[in-house]
């Protein structure tokens, strides 16, 4: 039910994940929207051969579009406020992220990718106060050679690129001074053979 929070230890394979996307880091330096940025892996064990992972929100959680739009702009104000924190920097346009919508995948489907050299699965991660914060991540298999893990996260991307669907497109109420800078940013329909930046 929306506005009552539902209690889930782990997240099933019948599940659907949402992956938010933020200006500018989504978006290469012309404003051109890249789906190898939206879905950049992150180093979370930092050896020498790490795990990977990337963010994301369970729909069993955030059952409705309303709840992943406002949970995208928590994400880009958070992002704001570190920023101006950790360097002086205000508001303006050229130093603001944007929340821009959302783009879905199945929880099967990203399983389904799992190979030799990373084991994936998508797990409960809360943090900044979010409960329904999760990962997709990859676990990597320390047998194999840095070569071959590289190649194999290569593979892994284009898998997970080629599965996304949407946008759910949003501006947030902060963002209203800022909506037709917002509205220009062109989110590719998915899945479609479009000639989207990798």
């Amino acid at each position: 039910m929306a506005g009552q929070a539902i209690q889930l230890d782990h997240i099933t394979q019948d599940d659907v994940i949402a992956r938010c996307v933020i200006y500018p880091i989504h978006f290469v330096d012309d404003g051109v929207f890249s789906k190898n940025a939206l879905m950049r892996f992150e180093n979370i064990t930092k050896v020498s051969k790490p795990d990977y992972a990337i963010s994301v929100v369970p729909r069993s959680l955030l059952a409705t579009e309303d709840e992943v739009h406002q949970y995208g702009c928590r994400t880009a104000s958070r992002k704001n406020v570190r920023m101006f924190q950790k360097w002086g920097i205000d508001g303006t346009i050229q130093n603001r992220s944007f929340y821009c919508g959302y783009y879905e995948i199945e929880v099967s489907t990203v399983l389904d990718i799992s190979q030799d050299e990373y084991s994936v699965q998508v797990v409960l991660s809360p943090e900044n106060s979010e409960p329904s914060h999760s990962e997709i991540q990859f676990i990597a298999n320390t047998n194999k050679t840095q070569t071959q893990l590289r190649d194999a996260r290569g593979d892994l991307l284009i898998k997970l690129n080629s599965k996304l669907r949407g946008p759910q497109r949003h501006i947030c109420s902060t963002d209203k001074s800022h909506a037709d800078l917002v509205a220009r940013l062109e989110l590719p329909s998915l899945p479609a053979n479009q000639n989207v930046v990798l």
